[in-house]
């Protein structure tokens, strides 16, 4: 109830606003549908994701995502999108007119170089498929079971494995 005025604010605004389509809750395969004829995808937040599934799901669609540098979503994304750092590397300010300013231009020169969106659609599928279960096993779980299994294997912490004498 307390997020009602928020709520009516934003239903406001995308009625208004040209172009802005509220589709509410959809299935996995229209999500993906939606992914894979889009072409970037906009997430100037502060929000700190420990993952961001949708920045992988949006890559693994060929849809680029242009974000903040926030928690974990440089880590995801990597060279297969854009991060928008603040001055000096500094971490995202969406808050801040001059950040805001800086993001939409990076929004508008994605969308006016084919070129580069071409190469930087290649760069999302890619990095999309190294986010998989399998690869993160082997970085970062199997070298933990080895060491709680094997006395011998030690296990560095920086997913390298250590063996004993």
């Amino acid at each position: 109830p307390h997020l009602a005025a928020l709520k009516a604010e934003i239903t406001g605004l995308i009625a208004r606003t040209e172009g802005v389509v509220w589709r509410g809750r959809l299935s996995q395969k229209e999500l993906a549908d939606l992914y894979s004829t889009s072409w970037c995808w906009l997430y100037p937040t502060d929000f700190t994701e420990t993952n961001c599934i949708s920045a992988a799901e949006a890559m693994a669609g060929g849809c680029i995502p242009i974000t903040s540098s926030i928690a974990a979503l440089p880590e995801t994304i990597k060279n297969g999108g854009i991060i928008a750092y603040g001055p000096n590397a500094s971490p995202s300010m969406p808050w801040s007119p001059a950040w805001r300013d800086f993001y939409v231009r990076l929004v508008h020169g994605v969308f006016a170089s084919p070129p580069l969106r071409k190469t930087l659609i290649g760069k999302a599928r890619e990095r999309a498929a190294e986010l998989t279960w399998e690869r993160s096993f082997d970085w970062h779980w199997k070298p933990i079971v080895a060491s709680v299994i094997d006395p011998h294997v030690v296990y560095s912490g920086s997913g390298r494995l250590v063996i004993l004498p």
